[in-house]
């Protein structure tokens, strides 16, 4: 539950972020000091009692929370559905589930316990890259005393996305667009990852893993997509006013582009159509009778045909 901080909201992100099952479901709850206890302004026992006015808690910065976090009694209802990363990685989960294949790991050559990483790579389309890479660290228990305190450093560690700069979609905040949309903003956090020619290899330029971190980055998010399109409109401009005469050197140029393995291919179609709706999506979100629409007055008299699904 939400009690376990951190560590509970690092457990969501890798569910949304691994494609497995056909759904999930994510809690958005109230905080409780016993078991069988009702949302905030319910009495013992009532099936008539309006709950109180929806007044969300922040993310918590400890695993487990703090006597401090649990005391707040000003905002009871926790809404684990507005922390940083949930409503993006749901959009991550819609790009890759079904469509791709997963590998392990997703970042070479690391066998520390309590850092796990995959890859996500295309079935279909262009596969000399991964599209999507996951990496998470175990933050520390400061009551098992358990986990790292430190960071995971990332600098010249091998991958399979292609360079460009990647936004970790798990540090964002609610809502986040689809690809087609997105202007390449990106709250705080990007990835820079080189690409060395000489041994075809891609490492990541700096970057870390914090304690309780996760990382989630696709190319449906990055400078590539950006730069891929870009090219294509500047070469379809160049064709208009192509008179027909191919040279050689035009011809070695587009050679070498694709031995470079730019990923070309990929189906980005697919990727702008996936759709941010949780209850189609196979994403379920359960809350007390509330939304993401940042009401603060609803609750169960208001929302008749509230379902417990919540639209992100």
């Amino acid at each position: 539950s939400y009690k376990m901080g951190l560590a509970y909201h690092q457990a969501m992100l890798f569910m949304l972020a691994w494609p497995f099952g056909d759904a999930v479901r994510i809690m958005s709850s109230f905080s409780f000091q016993r078991f069988g206890q009702g949302p905030p302004g319910v009495g013992n026992n009532s099936r008539h009692d309006k709950t109180d006015i929806v007044k969300c808690r922040g993310m918590p910065s400890t695993a487990p929370i703090s006597e401090e976090y649990e005391s707040d009694e000003d905002n009871r209802w926790i809404c684990e559905h507005r922390w940083q990363g949930i409503s993006p990685l749901i959009r991550f989960r819609n790009l890759v589930k079904g469509r791709t294949s997963v590998s392990t790991p997703g970042i070479v050559d690391h066998s520390e316990p309590g850092r796990i990483s995959f890859s996500l790579t295309p079935k279909k389309g262009d596969r000399r890259y991964c599209e999507g890479l996951v990496a998470l660290q175990k933050g520390y228990n400061y009551i098992s005393k358990v986990g790292y305190q430190t960071d995971w450093e990332l600098n010249r560690e091998e991958t399979c996305l292609p360079p460009g700069k990647y936004c970790n979609l798990a540090v964002q905040k609610a809502p986040w667009p689809k690809p087609n949309s997105w202007g390449g903003t990106c709250d705080g956090e990007w990835f820079q990852l080189a690409r060395n020619k000489t041994e075809k290899l891609t490492y990541f330029n700096g970057g870390i893993v914090s304690p309780h971190g996760l990382i989630a980055l696709h190319v449906a998010y990055s400078t590539l997509r950006q730069d891929l399109f870009a090219n294509k409109k500047s070469k379809m401009r160049a064709g208009r006013h192509d008179d027909g005469n191919n040279n050689d050197d035009d011809n070695d140029n587009d050679e070498e582009e694709e031995d470079d393995g730019k990923p070309w291919d990929w189906d980005w179609d697919a990727m702008d159509e996936t759709n941010y709706v949780a209850e189609d999506d196979g994403v379920d979100i359960v809350g007390e009778g509330f939304s993401l629409d940042d009401s603060s007055t609803a609750n169960e008299e208001e929302e008749e045909d509230n379902s417990g699904r919540i639209v992100v």
